[in-house]
């Protein structure tokens, strides 16, 4: 392993097990360091701010002044878009409160609230709220009020097969722009069968799901949901892997004392999902070195874990050589066979609805039926591309 990748993963490491990593990160500053690459990284895996804070709290010794002032500007940066998303999340759940409707916050500002010691450590895209679906237009109108509209496509009155959220967007530049996302679901049941309804009654009747969120009152999800879902949410995510694996590190090391791991396995049994959470915290425990229960870190490897714990290994997934496309075809293939065919089968041969949402076309456009017989040729290219090409030829992240 390069020292990049040991100094990138000890900073890491340093997060959640400060003492243990100290002389491992010390010990690559004392040696030649390619500060690009590790900023690259850092960049595309979305942990720029965790990053600046691991290396001001070691001390800057031994790390270029430049590289120093690029994390700082980035820190600065994701602390001031965090602080004005908290602000627009009051005046979210603010007026959905004022129509009765109870929503649960998802991930985001909330999570970096709820579990990390500052909000401006974990970068946020945008604001998820769990809704319950007979909610949504009330939902929906009381963001409009607020300037929000539904998104380009969805606008068109066109919502793809299978939807769980609709995207409500304000603002007109790109890097301005601001996305609140109102789910009904947690998972497009296309791929996972989640008991969202029975989610949310037991949730709905827990005490301790009673949350005041800034003076507002809301729900949230106990620990053992909290960590099914962002399991499921880190196989589906295109983006940011490591940034979702240090999510779950950051819930396990939070809720220590409180998590439930017979819950969790049986949940996960339960919903055919063990594979898949036994992955996932089997890649957080050797990357972070945390503390998980034995019912299911003891759990008996079948052949696709131990193929699936051959192929993401610690310096691939720096290194970004696994492609975006190609994880999530790994994952679903290895962990669902069933699904992954009846995945392809859908992506490949959509619904008309589906290919002018995918598209932007005009529903009752004839290009609908050009892109019907091109969509399959289309679907595998975006496999490939940038993915099974990059993992061949050596090229990752930051590299030429």
């Amino acid at each position: 392993m390069a020292e990049e990748e040991k100094l990138f993963l000890a900073c890491l490491r340093f997060f959640f097990r400060k003492m243990d990593s100290v002389a491992e990160i010390r010990a690559c500053l004392g040696k030649e360091i390619d500060w690009d690459l590790i900023l690259s990284w850092a960049q595309w895996h979305g942990v720029s701010p965790l990053l600046y804070h691991i290396l001001k709290e070691i001390g800057w010794s031994g790390i270029p002044k430049q590289v120093r002032e690029r994390l700082e500007h980035s820190f600065r940066l994701n602390m001031a878009r965090n602080l004005f998303l908290w602000a627009e999340t009051s005046k979210v759940l603010t007026a959905l409160e004022k129509q009765r409707i109870i929503s649960l916050p998802l991930k985001g500002i909330f999570l970096s609230e709820e579990v990390y010691p500052d909000i401006s450590f974990r970068v946020v895209t945008d604001i998820d709220l769990l809704i319950r679906q007979e909610d949504l237009a009330a939902a929906e109108a009381s963001l409009i009020e607020l300037g929000y509209c539904r998104d380009p496509f969805i606008r068109k009155g066109l919502l793809p097969d299978n939807c769980y959220t609709l995207h409500m967007e304000k603002g007109e530049r790109v890097g301005q722009r601001l996305c609140v996302e109102l789910h009904w679901g947690l998972a497009n049941p296309r791929d996972y069968a989640l008991p969202v309804k029975s989610w949310w009654e037991e949730i709905f009747h827990n005490s301790r799901s009673a949350y005041s969120w800034n003076g507002i009152s809301c729900l949230r999800m106990g620990p053992e949901i909290t960590l099914l879902y962002l399991t499921i949410n880190a196989h589906m995510s295109r983006y940011s892997f490591l940034k979702q694996l240090i999510d779950i590190g950051q819930v396990i090391n939070h809720y220590e004392h409180e998590m439930d791991w017979k819950k969790v396995a049986g949940m996960a049994s339960e919903l055919g999902l063990l594979d898949n959470l036994v992955f996932a915290l089997g890649l957080v425990q050797r990357m972070f070195d945390l503390r998980i229960g034995s019912e299911l870190i003891n759990w008996p490897l079948s052949w696709k874990q131990r193929m699936l714990r051959s192929i993401f290994r610690e310096h691939r997934l720096v290194q970004g050589l696994i492609g975006q496309d190609l994880r999530q075809f790994l994952l679903l293939f290895l962990l669902d066979e069933k699904m992954i065919i009846s995945s392809i089968f859908k992506v490949l041969f959509s619904s008309r609805q589906t290919i002018a949402y995918r598209y932007g076309l005009p529903p009752q456009s004839w290009s609908n039926y050009f892109y019907l017989i091109l969509n399959p040729l289309l679907s595998i290219y975006r496999l490939f591309r940038g993915a099974v090409v990059d993992c061949w030829s050596g090229k990752g992240v930051g590299k030429t």
